[in-house]
């Protein structure tokens, strides 16, 4: 019944890339600031906290015959400055990989990748090394029609604000441990010239899993779920029904994507619960020409975790060539749906809440490629 706080948040980003066949590199930068004033508690000061990532990645591929071999390295230094909260940390990043591939009388092709990952903190954090495999296969049934399996090693380090956030809805949590887990999907593939249709099951289980326990009410705090897993289908189609014709009909596309899926997890009691929601579906139609791009997508989600309510939600895209580059327009959320991101809703639940995204936002912008 009561807003909570008020903020602005500003985002800049820069992205320099380098790409040819044999060689990938890549520097980025991204500054994040958050300017919040809380209501629930008028003697708070106005918080004004910052995110500041540096990073830079390469890569090296190998070719000879039917095999491929990439090896290659990242670096990533995170910071963020929350005054009022938990000052200032930082962390680096550091992770070496690689991947190599090979081909078998042109029906299949094994991928194995490997990926040693280290996480250096500050003096008020935890370090953390793992190894994360991963293995894949593709098989060519046919001309169009492809199947699939891989399965890998998952892993998320806690974040700044899972560790040290402190606010009068939500504390942090300094002895959260990493989620870590296992991947498994299989399906098929299938291309022509007019349809593109891709089909997998999935299964993921993971332990230490992150959350948030509101079993105590406020403030909220984070925990490490005992056991979290999810199983389903995910699908993506696309359908060009005019491809072959004359005339602007041509530029057309349909497409479809979304997921069916039942994830559960342990609260602080080994109680299970619905982690997140079960369905989610995106419909759509393109046009794709040459010198201008249309877009209408239409996103849903259904039966939501937390009895969080059911989205619906519109969306507008439209780009055409305008002198040396391209005049774009976004209208997210077209009717201006109440659309709920997170929260809980629960009737037994100890503390009733929910955080809002934002409304109608209309984006108009001018994209300019050198080369």
């Amino acid at each position: 019944p009561s807003e909570g706080t008020d903020q602005e948040h500003y985002k800049h980003f820069v992205d320099l890339r380098y790409e040819n066949e044999k060689v990938k590199l890549k520097i980025f930068d991204s500054y994040e600031e958050m300017k919040r004033e809380e209501y629930t508690d008028p003697s708070k000061p106005e918080e004004n906290n910052k995110n500041y990532n540096l990073g830079m990645e390469g890569s090296l591929k190998f070719s000879w015959e039917k095999s491929t071999l990439v090896i290659g390295s990242e670096y990533i230094y995170r910071g963020a400055d929350y005054k009022n909260q938990y000052g200032k940390h930082h962390r680096n990043d550091y992770a070496a990989f690689l991947e190599a591939k090979k081909e078998f009388k042109d029906r299949l092709i094994l991928t194995l990748g490997v990926r040693q990952q280290f996480i250096n903190a500050d003096e008020e954090g935890k370090d953390y090394h793992r190894f994360l495999p991963g293995l894949g296969g593709t098989y060519k049934a046919s001309k169009s029609v492809n199947l699939f399996a891989n399965v890998g090693k998952a892993f998320r380090s806690p974040t700044f604000n899972n560790l040290y956030y402190e606010s009068s809805f939500l504390v942090g949590n300094p002895d959260l441990d990493p989620e870590e887990g296992w991947t498994y999907e299989t399906g098929l593939k299938y291309d022509s010239q007019m349809i593109m249709l891709r089909l997998a099951a999935f299964y993921m289980t993971y332990k230490d899993k992150i959350e948030i326990d509101r079993s105590k009410g406020y403030p909220l705090t984070y925990f490490n779920a005992g056991e979290y897993e999810t199983k389903g289908i995910e699908w993506e189609m696309s359908l060009s029904p005019f491809i072959n014709q004359s005339g602007c009909l041509k530029y057309l596309t349909f497409h479809a994507a979304g997921f069916g899926a039942d994830p559960i997890a342990e609260d602080t009691a080994g109680k299970e619960y619905q982690a997140g929601p079960k369905f989610q579906t995106e419909l759509g139609l393109s046009y794709l020409a040459d010198t201008s791009n249309f877009g209408l997508t239409w996103n849903t989600l259904r039966e939501r975790e937390k009895e969080l309510d059911n989205t619906s939600v519109l969306n507008l895209f439209y780009k055409f060539e305008a002198y040396k580059g391209f005049f774009t327009i976004g209208i997210d959320n077209i009717f201006d749906e109440e659309v709920q991101v997170s929260g809980d809703l629960s009737a037994n639940a100890a503390n009733r809440y929910v955080y809002y995204d934002l409304g109608r936002m209309v984006k108009v912008g001018y994209e300019l490629t050198f080369f």
